[in-house]
C-alpha cells in the first residue's frame, strides 16, 4: 500500500499538469469534469467486474485481471505526447519550489487552505464512515461495500455536467459551493439515524453526495491548471498532491484517536463542518477573483505569483 501510494504521488500530479497542454486552457474545467466521469463509471464497473470474477473463478484470477488492466494503462500511456518538456527542477528542490510558488500567490495561499481542511475532512470520512454503517446505521459489510459504491453515481452525473452545461462555471464556485454542499449534505446523513435508518433513504443520499465530489475534484485542479504556468504546473500539483495525502493521513489518526473520547456523533458533525469552513473560505478568499473574472469573462486569469 505504501508502494502503491508512492506511485500515484508520481502518476496524478503528472496527469493534472498534461491536461491544459492536451486540451487547452479554455478547455481545463469540462476535462477535468470528464475525467471525473471517467472514474465514477471506473469504480462502478470495477467493483461489479471485480464480484462477478471473484464469485466465478476466485481471488487469484481478479488479481490477474487487475495486473493485466494496469499493464494495458501502460501501454496506452507508451506513445509521446505532442508536449514541450519544460526541463522543471527535479527531487526536493522541485517540491521547495512549489512551497514557494504557493506562497507567492494569494489564490494559491487560499486554495492551499481550503485543500487542508478538505483532506482533514476526507481522512476522518475514511475512518468514520465505516463506524456510521457498522454503528448507528445499523448494517454490515455488505452496506459498507454498497453505500460507498453507489457515490460513483453521483459523481458520474456531476462528471457528465461540468463537461458539458456547467463547463464554464467558476472554478472556484465549483470549488467553494462544492464543498459547502458537500458538508450540508454530510450533517444531513450523519443525523439521519435520529429520523430513520432505512437503507434506501441512504442509499438515495450516498448517490446525491458523490456529484459535489467530483464538483469540487474538478474545480480544484482546474484553479491550479490556470493559476499556474506550465513551466509550474508540475511542481506545485505534486506540493498539492503531497500536502492532501499528509492532510488525509492527519485525519485518520485525529478520527481514530478521538473516537471513543468525545463520541461518534461530535466527530460526524465537526467532519461537516470542515468541508462547510472549507468552502467559505474559497468563497470568501476569492471574492476578489470571482468578482474579476465575472466582470471581464472573456479574459483567461493570468498565470502570475502576484
Amino acid at each position: 500500500m505504501m508502494a502503491q501510494s508512492a506511485l500515484a504521488s508520481l502518476f496524478e500530479p503528472a496527469r493534472n499538469a498534461l491536461v491544459p497542454s492536451l486540451v487547452g486552457d479554455d478547455r481545463v474545467t469540462a476535462a477535468n469534469g470528464l475525467m471525473g466521469m471517467n472514474s465514477s463509471v471506473a469504480r462502478l464497473a470495477g467493483s461489479s467486474l471485480g464480484g462477478l470474477v471473484l464469485g466465478f473463478a476466485g481471488l487469484g484470477w481478479v488479481v490477474a485481471g487487475y495486473l493485466a488492466l494496469l499493464v494495458l494503462a501502460g501501454v496506452l500511456l507508451v506513445p509521446r505526447f505532442a508536449v514541450r518538456s519544460r526541463g522543471q527542477v527535479a527531487g526536493w528542490s522541485g517540491w521547495l519550489d512549489g512551497l514557494t510558488d504557493i506562497r507567492r500567490s494569494p489564490v494559491l495561499r487560499v486554495t492551499a487552505a481550503t485543500t487542508v481542511l478538505m483532506s482533514v475532512a476526507q481522512g476522518m470520512f475514511l475512518v468514520l464512515f465505516v463506524v456510521f454503517v457498522t454503528g448507528p446505521l445499523g448494517g454490515g459489510e455488505a452496506e459498507v461495500g454498497l453505500l460507498r459504491g453507489v457515490q460513483a453515481i453521483g459523481g458520474f452525473a456531476a462528471g457528465v455536467a461540468v463537461a458539458t452545461i456547467a463547463r464554464r462555471v467558476l472554478p472556484a464556485h465549483l470549488l467553494g459551493w462544492g464543498t459547502i454542499v458537500l458538508g450540508l449534505l454530510s450533517v444531513v446523513i450523519w443525523n439521519g439515524p435520529a429520523v430513520t435508518t432505512i437503507l434506501a433513504v441512504y442509499i438515495g443520499l450516498f448517490i446525491v453526495v458523490g456529484a459535489p465530489g467530483v464538483a469540487t475534484g474538478a474545480g480544484l485542479f482546474s484553479l491550479l491548471q490556470q493559476e499556474v504556468g506550465p513551466d509550474r504546473l508540475g511542481r506545485v500539483s505534486s506540493t498539492f498532491f503531497a500536502g492532501m495525502a499528509a492532510c488525509q493521513a492527519l485525519g485518520m489518526l485525529v478520527a481514530g484517536a478521538l473516537a471513543g473520547r468525545i463520541g461518534l456523533p461530535a466527530l460526524l458533525d465537526g467532519q461537516a463542518a470542515l468541508y462547510v469552513a472549507a468552502g467559505l473560505v474559497t468563497m470568501l478568499g476569492l471574492r476578489r477573483r470571482i468578482a474579476t473574472v465575472e466582470v471581464c469573462p472573456a479574459s483567461t486569469p493570468p498565470a502570475t505569483s502576484t
